[in-house]
């Protein structure tokens, strides 16, 4: 009785061994298929990440936008007052294109590869005709340009550094004046305009550092009347 009593109990052992053994394996799988679960999820995580970043590198971003990130405080509170003062090269490109649409053109012809013969009929067509850059008006040949200056004496004669944010700059419309060969029913000048200007002090934590002043440049092209 006392053998298989015996016999019993270490039964019961080796059965509560294995029960236990098997206990811990189970625990063990669960953290192991826990932790392979938790990885593929970081994984998963850092591609989306990186895929985002690459996305938004190669998205345009606009160039006034990129400058404006990297402003001081003062810097866009002048951006903000004088909005229709700086523009970068790209948006007073597009602003010129869209103000010569709106601009009527003299039209030349190429004399260096056209004849015209008005007593004969022609055989060929007329010669093609071409918008001319320049303004023809009366004795005066113009052109109309934008200056953009780092450096302006301004109307009391005081050396300035006009204001520049990133690559947003201060454009000014001036124009060219040619008196045309041989014409002289009057005299072509071009008349000095004022325009306003943003300047900068470089006095870097000032509430001066900025300033508007007048500053002289060259308008349109007249033609005076001699006499």
């Amino acid at each position: 009785m006392e053998s298989s009593h015996e016999n019993i109990e270490m039964s019961d052992s080796r059965t509560y061994g294995r029960n236990r053994h098997s206990g811990s394996v189970s625990r063990s799988s669960f953290l192991l298929i826990g932790a392979n679960i938790l990885l593929s999820c970081v994984i998963l995580v850092l591609i989306i990440l990186v895929f985002s970043g690459q996305k938004s590198s190669n998205e345009p971003v606009a160039e006034s936008q990129i400058s404006m990130s990297t402003l001081g405080e003062s810097d866009r509170a002048v951006l903000e007052r004088f909005p229709g003062y700086f523009r970068t090269s790209e948006e007073q490109e597009t602003l010129e294109k869209s103000i010569r649409r709106n601009i009527p053109v003299n039209i030349t012809i190429d004399s260096a590869i056209c004849t015209i013969g008005v007593e004969n009929p022609r055989s060929t067509p007329w010669c093609v005709l071409t918008p001319a850059v320049e303004d023809f008006h009366s004795c005066c040949v113009s052109n109309i340009q934008y200056s953009s200056p780092l450096f302006k004496v301004d109307n009391r004669g005081v050396d300035r550094k006009l204001a520049v944010f990133g690559n947003q700059r201060q454009f000014f419309r001036t124009e060219t004046c040619a008196q045309v060969t041989g014409c002289e029913l009057c005299t072509c000048e071009v008349e000095q305009v004022l325009y306003t200007g943003v300047y900068d002090t470089e006095q870097v934590g000032s509430d001066k550092r900025y300033g508007v002043a007048w500053f002289l440049f060259d308008g349109c092209c007249k033609c005076y009347n001699r006499g």
